[in-house]
């Protein structure tokens, strides 16, 4: 939800896996297209190794991108601001990547009150997969479905609150939801869902925020994992320097036992020399840091980044289990170092 987005812009640092080197050029002021060069994996927006083609169209109603990858994969974006309705954006996300693969379109409404005391909308990700030659999927399993629906409201000047329901399906093994997970060797369409609720505290230095989300039934819950509760907190203590905390509380999905888990961030903005320094650490070991330096403002930007995973990988869900399985999503690495080189002209 977006009342948690101050707070991740801080403690959710993202690294990069691999090398890659950008070129960008303005065709025109709403025209620009783009080269990426990947050496290895990295998270750029799924791109893959190889290269990557990238286009874009901006003007004050419309945005539009695509690019397509050296393995023919699409992907898209379309957001159409203010469509037909003051304040109603309206944003279409297709991913194309192959037929043995999980082709996906997502679909987001958002809607803000004229005054900014209010923002609802939806988001709907219908996604495809056939399966392969040797495991073809039923064509009445194919499809898959996930919808999520929000609310925010601000309370007072300083204190918002909302929440949002998330339902959905997923064709797997129904035997992967035992423990241990086992093959049946049938496939069956399990449904989810789980309500979200966040409420937040802002003031000129400092960000606070507290949800909770909890799986409505226990098929959710197996999906899903147990119920979980998240403290997180932003202090800016300079102009430059913000200091964050996340806390989190929930059950061990394989032992039932209480768990808490902690992580502690910080983002240095250097404006007049062009440098930001991002880094983090939680309580299972993994550290995180990033380095962005706009070396020519406007035209070179270089971005550094290690993760180092001094902790077991953290256990994933029956659903990110599966996901993984079927190619949407991918595995947990240890350790990942990268780096990209962005030229715009």
């Amino acid at each position: 939800m977006t009342l948690d987005s101050d707070i991740n812009v801080v403690t959710e640092v993202q690294t990069l896996d691999g090398a890659s080197m950008e070129f960008q050029k303005s065709m025109q002021p709403t025209n620009q297209v783009s080269h990426l060069f990947v050496f290895h994996n990295i998270n750029l927006g799924g791109a893959q190794e190889g290269y990557q083609f990238s286009t874009m169209f901006q003007n004050n109603k419309l945005v539009m991108r695509g690019n397509m990858n050296s393995k023919l994969a699409l992907n898209g974006h379309c957001e159409i601001k203010n469509c037909g309705l003051q304040g109603l954006d309206l944003t279409i996300i297709p991913n194309l990547v192959g037929k043995d693969e999980n082709n996906m379109v997502v679909i987001d409404a958002d809607y803000r009150g004229t005054s900014g005391s209010f923002n609802a909308g939806s988001r709907l990700i219908p996604s495809i997969k056939s399966g392969n030659a040797t495991k073809p999927i039923p064509a009445e399993l194919a499809l898959n479905m996930e919808w999520t629906s929000y609310y925010t409201q601000a309370i007072t000047k300083n204190i918002s609150a909302g929440a949002s329901m998330l339902l959905g399906t997923v064709v797997m093994d129904p035997g992967m939801l035992m423990d241990p997970g086992v093959q049946t060797g049938k496939l069956e369409r399990l449904g989810f869902s789980q309500m979200h609720l966040v409420g937040k505290y802002r003031s000129e230095d400092c960000v606070a925020t507290v949800s909770a989300d909890w799986p409505v039934d226990d098929t959710s819950r197996k999906l899903l994992g147990p119920p979980k509760a998240r403290l997180g907190y932003v202090h800016k203590l300079k102009d430059q320097v913000q200091l964050g905390t996340d806390l989190a509380f929930g059950w061990d999905q394989q032992t039932g036992m209480p768990e808490l888990k902690s992580k502690i961030a910080y983002k240095m903005d250097f404006l007049q020399s062009g440098y930001t320094i991002q880094g983090s650490v939680n309580s299972d070991g993994v550290v995180k840091s990033v380095l962005e330096a706009k070396l020519v403002p406007n035209m070179l930007t270089f971005t550094m980044s290690a993760e180092l995973n001094h902790g077991p990988p953290p256990p994933m869900n029956k659903l990110q289990q599966q996901l993984a399985a079927i190619g949407h999503g991918t595995g947990q690495k240890t350790s990942k170092f990268g780096m990209s080189l962005q030229l715009m002209q």
